[in-house]
């Protein structure tokens, strides 16, 4: 192989001088990324890339469907799991490696079991794709990789044969293979209520070689402290190096620490050597920053800044013209989880859980994370992460959970994160399952943990570890037939979470809370021995809450938690999104028929979303909706009645975040992180945001939640009408007013308006006004309107917007609705109103956010009230300024902010509009 068709990188991760340790790219940035991928019998043998994996190399050689999502694929190309797969490949290297002391083969990723040979030393077996290998090599002239993936799927089938741990399957709903539990690999590759299964195999992440003469600086890890008495910033970093690994070796030299602080760099040096070391060796250095000479970091949302700063850490061996370097990207932020009990006096009422950020309590506001692809080569491509994360921040979220049922995300991610001021609730990769603690399982989760937080510890946006996703409540609540054998489970439980993980992550990242489940009651849990009999207690810790059979948009129903960090509804996705994954022939899609039972993978699923459409948004009657009319129906229902009843529990946590049940010691909340906010595929899942990235009605209303100014009305058991003012804002906004328009279905114009003033608290949520319904009702005559509807009351003739307004000069700051009765209720409604777009013009506007290239108006008329109007815009790539709205006006503008350039012509040939008694039959 030519030595001129090779590149060699000069680097150290992520930069450095010339005189650095050396690393060669193997896979995608080199110059003959020629890597091969072959089956086991040989009948299948095509070029493959790295980093990538089977399914992608399959359908590059037109082996597989274009499309891993159509149709019955998920069913198809199983067999592509249950083979073997050997990766392979030759290279030589330039010869300023060859005369290093050291040279190491590094995989960072590889999926998920199997054996890598490389040359003729022996083979290092691997068994985790959340590990990085480095192995060490001698370099021959020309080299060979091989490396060799058996079957997952069936690997892990082998392991519950000797190593069993409930569950052995999941439900047959899923549609998915058995025993994920078993292997260190994605859990949602195995399948799950929302997504399909492709139980993959490759290299997913890089591989290269690296090689060096003294040592290297892996990993640093950061504890920045503030100092109340000197105002200082005090920067501590634990240097993790690692020496020569095949022989003893002792060295001197400079460690240096320098922090750009906009043109300033501030520099600590000090002296370090080691004797006698053979692998791992760890330094530490500090320095002080005064506080007045940086920004303090401040999640997104709150109305301050989120300034990131660069580290770097260097040593330079003495005797030796090498140098190596390790950067960061770092922020000046303080965060606790805070636990105290909320009435030292009497315990029984609970304690707090809440994020105090630089001193001040913040509510967490957001979604929960899943894999942006089935293929984990895919979803860690950052063009994903950038439009979701992008669109979260654009909807004022200021956490994301990452749920543990997926992968530890790219570098990229949480870069952009730190950027964006999104906090993460970061899970280990532990869901839903018992799992095992057999030796050589817990050896490989023990590098995978420590690993990880290496990675990860510098971003700011690292809120919290937590160990596993739903175990505790699984194990307590006998999820998977476990109770029979209870005592041996817990002791399992608490051997990977608490005797294996904890201390792990307490040395590794002294500076963050470890909760060993999520849900749990926190320090509850761990005073009840780590298992609590109710790990769904509203007194203590996070929940997650579950309920498709009440009524979703009833606030009653909503327990009253202190955080509320995994909780949600199904919807269909648009049926332009449904049409890409199947064929003409499907177009028939009907609710029963075979494609979306495929696609449905939640058991009830259909059955629950039939039913509360059906009681909240159509007149009584029966509805058939196996055809393709009535489904296209169904599907946007299904969106009106996921986004109110998300509405309705997300701004139940807004306002308790004010409120505190005396008796019960319930409300106090302090965070609402929906289920989920992306998509997988094109399926009936819990997502907000659709596969292709275009937003659902739900993140629409997600936005206007969230909003760092919200007004919330409801109406309490008793029949009066609550209104609570919320604002995020750390300073003071000052004079505002709330308006409350009474409004009849029949009539654009409201019957009454109310007024009342008050100053908007900062940081807060309160209650401004709270006086019976019914009068109220009466005064604007909603009561004449039911006229001889014996069985009506005024609650069904009228509804509520409420408005907050500058006092002075009564602009608009936040706006909301109030639905008072089921549609079907509904007295005077107007069926088909004359909705329609009058136009499209290019706007005047300038995009509110960067990455859109171009804003468009678009002016919506009506002639009467339109419930749920929706816009949709097809294959365009944008989003709306607002959707999913109730029009009370006659006229309303609308802004499309466009991804990518297109002509107002091009945008209104796509656009398409409809509302709620659009649908009705």
């Amino acid at each position: 192989m030519a030595f001129n068709s090779l590149v060699i990188l000069l680097v150290l991760f992520t930069a450095g001088p010339a005189l650095c340790v050396l690393q060669y790219d193997l896979g995608a940035l080199a110059a003959d990324n020629v890597w091969t991928v072959v089956n086991k019998n040989g009948s299948i043998s095509v070029s493959a890339t790295v980093p990538g994996g089977i399914y992608s190399d399959l359908r590059s050689a037109n082996i597989i469907d274009s499309e891993f999502y159509y149709r019955f694929n998920d069913h198809l190309h199983r067999w592509v799991g249950l083979e073997t797969w050997t990766y392979s490949r030759q290279f030589t290297v330039p010869a300023e490696l060859t005369a290093k002391k050291q040279i190491n083969l590094v995989f960072e990723g590889i999926d998920t079991y199997g054996q890598i040979f490389i040359n003729n030393e022996v083979p290092v077996t691997v068994d985790n794709m959340f590990v990085r290998y480095v192995i060490p090599f001698t370099l021959q002239t020309v080299n060979t990789i091989t490396v060799v993936l058996p079957s997952t799927v069936e690997y892990a089938a082998n392991r519950s044969a000797t190593t069993f741990v409930a569950p052995a399957c999941v439900v047959p709903e899923y549609q998915g293979e058995c025993h994920a539990n078993q292997v260190r690999k994605m859990q949602a590759s195995f399948s799950w209520d929302w997504g399909p299964a492709f139980p993959s195999a490759g290299i997913w992440k890089n591989v290269y070689v690296e090689a060096y003469d003294t040592l290297l600086i892996r990993d640093t890890i950061y504890d920045i402290q503030f100092s109340e008495a000197d105002q200082n910033w005090n920067v501590n970093v634990r240097v993790h190096a690692e020496a020569l690994s095949r022989q003893v070796s002792s060295g001197a030299g400079d460690l240096e620490l320098q922090i750009q602080v906009d043109n300033v760099t501030i520099t600590s040096r000090k002296r370090v050597s080691y004797q006698n070391i053979q692998g791992e060796i760890s330094f530490s250095i500090s320095t002080n920053i005064p506080a007045s000479s940086v920004q303090t970091w401040w999640p997104n949302g709150i109305g301050k800044s989120r300034k990131i700063y660069t580290s770097r850490v260097t040593y330079t061996p003495d005797g030796v013209t090498e140098t190596a370097e390790k950067d960061n990207t770092i922020a000046f932020r303080t965060l606790r989880v805070v636990q105290d009990f909320v009435d030292p006096n009497n315990i029984t009422k609970g304690r707090h859980f809440y994020f105090e950020v630089n001193g001040q309590p913040i509510f967490m506001k957001g979604s929960n994370w899943i894999p942006a692809h089935v293929l984990p080569e895919i979803g860690s491509d950052p063009k994903y992460a950038e439009n979701l994360l992008r669109a979260s921040a654009e909807a004022d979220f200021n956490m994301l959970r990452v749920w543990g049922g997926g992968v530890y995300e790219s570098d990229r991610f949480y870069q952009l994160c730190d950027e964006l001021g999104i906090l993460v609730w970061q899970d280990f990769l532990f869901a839903c399952s018992m799992y095992p603690v057999d030796g050589p399982y817990l050896d490989s989760v023990r590098t995978e943990i420590v690993q990880t937080v290496r990675r990860l510890q510098h971003h700011p946006s690292i809120a919290l570890w937590a160990g596993n996703n739903e175990n505790e409540a699984a194990l307590i609540g006998n999820w998977y037939q476990t109770q029979a054998n209870f005592s041996a489970y817990k002791d399992q439980y608490i051997q990977l979470y608490v005797d294996t993980l904890k201390p792990l992550v307490n040395i590794e990242d002294p500076t963050r809370a470890y909760l060993v489940s999520s849900p749990s009651n926190g320090i509850k849990s761990e005073e009840d021995g780590f298992i609590s009999n109710d790990p769904y207690s509203a007194l203590y810790g996070d929940i997650h809450y579950y309920n498709y059979l009440a009524d979703g948009w009833d606030p009653a129903v909503y327990p009253r938690t202190r955080f509320a960090s995994e909780f949600g509804f199904q919807s269909y996705p648009s049926m332009w999104a449904l049409r890409q994954d199947v064929a003409a022939g499907d177009l028939d899609l009907g609710l029963n028929s075979e494609i979306i039972n495929q696609r449905q993978h939640h058991p009830g699923g259909n059955a629950e979303l039939k039913l509360q459409i059906e009681h909240r948004l159509l007149p009584g009657g029966q509805y058939n909706w196996d055809n393709l009319a009535m489904f296209e129906k169904f599907t946007y229902l299904t969106q009106i009645y996921q986004a109110m009843a998300t509405k309705t529990e997300a701004e139940c946590h807004r306002r308790w975040r004010g409120w505190y049940d005396e008796p019960t010691g319930e409300g106090l909340t302090m965070g609402s992180l929906y289920w989920q906010l992306n998509d997988i595929w094109n399926a009936p899942t819990w997502a907000g945001i659709q596969h292709d990235g275009t937003w659902k009605m739900m993140h629409y209303y997600a936005a206007k939640i969230f909003s760092p100014l919200h007004l919330s009305a409801y109406v309490t058991p008793d029949r009066r009408l609550s209104l609570h003012a919320i604002t995020d804002l750390l300073d003071n906004y000052g004079d505002v007013k709330s308006q409350i328009n009474v409004h009849s279905w029949s009539q654009l114009e409201p019957l009454l308006s109310l007024n009342y003033d008050f100053t908007l608290q900062n940081n807060s949520a309160f209650e401004v006004n709270s006086q019976p319904l019914a009068p109220i009702l009466e005064s604007a005559g909603c009561g004449n309107l039911i006229q001889h509807a014996q069985s009506r009351i005024p609650e069904d003739a009228c509804f509520l917007v409420v408005q907050l307004l500058e006092r002075s000069t009564s602009e608009l700051l936040a706006e909301n609705f109030v639905i008072l009765s089921r549609f079907a209720d509904a007295v005077g409604i107007v069926v088909r109103p004359q909705l329609q777009i009058n136009g499209v013009t290019l706007s005047t506007m300038q995009p509110q956010f960067s990455r859109y290239v171009q804003v468009f108006d678009i002016q919506i008329t009506t002639d009467n009230v339109a419930p749920f109007v929706w816009l949709d815009a097809a294959d365009a790539k944008g989003r709306f300024s607002d959707n999913g709205f109730i029009l009370t006006n006659s006229t309303k503008t609308v802004q499309y902010y466009a991804l990518e350039t297109l002509t107002a012509a091009d945008l209104q040939a796509k656009l398409t509009i409809t509302s709620l008694t659009h649908n009705w039959l």
